[in-house]
């Protein structure tokens, strides 16, 4: 009797113990990394299903672009927007917003001047096949212009940049089974097509060098250089999702599993595979010195969602840190699709998050104050103005329609590392129960046995 209440003892020290490990993982796991300081997060609770595309960041304003899908009632059904989004940078409040009705895949955007661009992917309204788009808003959110590239088959625009004089995008053409990619020029006025070129890859994205003004074609393999004239300069057998520049001009592209560094005339210098377990590293940009890319890891079992990591390394591709990504309140943000844009120090995460049956975007922006393989902190440029820009009547302005989650830390919470859920009542509960089914019978029979053992 005595051996097998012992045994039961044992046992639920070691249930106890593990349920405890466990609780602690993510925690210990999580302070080996880069710390983030959240300086705020907005959650979208007002749409059934919801969805991030791009970012693009002014001085004072961040734009925000993807889909949603609203429910118009039972008799109706549902209705699908391409929606743009103008928020304060220093707060996330949104300042107001244009949409359009139409079944949106994917999209793209950049901020040139005082020129919004956002070129994708929508279907016909007969969801009979895709077809590209491109549009052209101004800083307040007035549509100024909008084209589409209709070829009469499958098609779409994949990225687009611009440099003031010209507007530069990739496009795609699919005719049965074959697919050809091209890069384009686009007058910026009318957004017509005044010269173009077929290219050997892919067009994943394309970007301006800053030194050079070469533009850069990813494809997943090969990266060509193109001047101005859309002439081939040199390719490589680097390719990859997405490319940003430093100051320098020096070339940091995403691979699936790695990160590469290419000079500005194209030479690769170095490739580094990233350090977080099995997955998919899916977006990069660079700030101040240091490269932050974001790292699909793997799968919860349950759901079938990733985690996702923010790896900081420095220019020489050497890891600095690393922290889970979610929200203060522990909310996991999801970026497939999304984008991570970084300025003035902060790094903006534009995604999507899960609620009951529902998904809504997920904004969040983060300060990095510390790595851990760093002796000292992280210093950056001056943070974004938080004074609110001029708001003109050119769009709808959301006086009553503020997001109904606005996940700001309270003043207990400010400066805190935004990088454990707050899960752990629930392994209390779970750890006195386990202790309670399994010990409480054994100590009760043991208190009994001892008073029958008194009494006779």
């Amino acid at each position: 009797m005595e051996h097998g209440v012992s045994l039961k003892v044992k046992l639920a020290e070691t249930i106890t113990a593990t349920l405890v490990l466990l609780l602690l993982m993510p925690t210990l796991s999580a302070t080996k990394g880069v710390v983030f300081e959240e300086l705020w997060a907005q959650l979208d609770r007002e749409s059934y299903s919801a969805y991030v595309h791009c970012t693009a960041i002014s001085s004072e304003v961040l734009y925000v672009v993807g889909n949603k899908t609203v429910p118009e009632g039972k008799s109706v059904g549902f209705k699908h927007y391409l929606r743009v989004e103008m928020r304060e940078r220093g707060t996330g409040i949104l300042l107001g917003y244009w949409e359009e009705e139409a079944r949106v895949t994917s999209s793209r955007c950049i901020l040139r001047g005082s020129t919004l661009y956002v070129a994708g992917v929508f279907q016909r309204p007969d969801l009979t096949r895709s077809v590209g788009f491109l549009m052209a808003l101004s800083s307040n959110l007035t549509l100024l212009k909008k084209a589409l590239f209709d070829y009469g088959v499958e098609s779409g625009v994949l990225a687009v940049e611009a440099d003031g004089e010209r507007v530069y995008v990739t496009t795609y053409v699919r005719t049965g089974n074959n697919v050809e990619y091209r890069l384009e020029v686009v007058d910026p006025a009318e957004l017509e097509v005044v010269k173009g070129v077929n290219l050997p890859h892919e067009g994943n994205a394309v970007r301006l060098n800053p030194v050079t003004r070469h533009l850069w074609v990813l494809g997943y393999n090969r990266t060509t250089l193109f001047n101005e004239d859309l002439n081939t300069l040199i390719a490589f057998n680097v390719g990859g999702l997405t490319v940003d520049f430093s100051e320098g001009g020096y070339a940091y592209i995403v691979r699936s599993d790695s990160l590469a560094k290419v000079s500005p005339e194209g030479l690769v210098i170095k490739e580094a595979p990233k350090r977080e377990g099995p997955g998919k590293l899916l977006d990069i940009c660079y700030m101040d010195g240091y490269i932050f890319a974001v790292n699909r890891v793997q799968k919860y079992p349950v759901t079938g969602y990733h985690y996702y990591y923010v790896e900081a390394y420095s220019g020489d591709l050497e890891l600095a840190g690393s922290s889970p990504l979610r929200s203060a309140r522990g909310t996991e943000v999801y970026l497939e699709p999304g984008e991570l844009a970084c300025s003035g120090g902060v790094l903006y995460f534009a995604g999507w998050y899960q609620y009951a049956q529902f998904t809504g975007w997920a904004i969040l922006a983060l300060k990095p104050v510390e790595f851990e393989n760093l002796t000292s902190t992280f210093t950056a440029s001056p943070e974004a103005p938080t004074t609110k820009p001029p708001v003109t009547t050119s769009y709808t302005e959301l006086t009553t329609q503020q997001p109904r989650i606005t996940l700001t830390p309270q003043a207990s919470q400010v400066g805190r590392p935004a990088r454990t859920p707050r899960y752990w009542w629930v392994g209390l509960a779970v750890t006195l129960i386990v202790f309670t089914i399994i010990v409480g019978p054994s100590l009760l029979s043991r208190r009994r046995a001892g008073s029958r053992v008194a009494v006779s």
